[in-house]
């Protein structure tokens, strides 16, 4: 025979439901989790010239020496007490062309198995990650 809930078992219910929900709220409004809209929008920002498998032709790549190195000078920028903000910056303002940016991704993701641009994501704020752009979309489209 099944046995009935009592009232104090369908409050808890009730409460725990609730709890859950104001939680993956609260969460999502401190970006603790992404949004559909979120993964939308990193998708179409990442297809511009962060996807290290579309290569055009004519690109100019990095050598393996230099990848490396900017590599390591990006990953070394970054510290839990203080990033190095103006390294990360020097480090795009010494590319030649956005393609070269693609083929940066393409060393750092070998290097360090992280994605550049979810790396710049965490390390920057918004304001820090936008000035990066902006020095990308000063470079020749080759």
């Amino acid at each position: 025979m099944a046995q009935s809930l009592q009232p104090k078992e369908i409050f808890n219910y009730i409460l725990y439901g609730a709890g859950a929900i104001a939680i993956y709220k609260i969460g999502g409004k401190f970006g603790l989790w992404k949004t559909a809209a979120d993964t939308a929008a990193d998708a179409a920002e990442k297809a511009n010239y962060w996807d290290y498998t579309k290569v055009p032709p004519g690109a100019r790549l990095l050598t393996y020496n230099t990848g490396l190195k900017l590599s390591k000078l990006l990953n070394d920028a970054k510290h839990w007490y203080n990033d190095d903000e103006e390294a990360i910056y020097n480090v795009f303002r010494s590319l030649n062309a956005k393609s070269q940016v693609t083929s940066l991704a393409y060393w750092f993701q070998r290097t360090y198995n992280q994605d550049l641009y979810y790396w710049l994501k965490d390390t920057l704020n918004e304001s820090e990650l936008a000035k990066v752009i902006l020095i990308i979309n000063t470079k020749p489209n080759v």
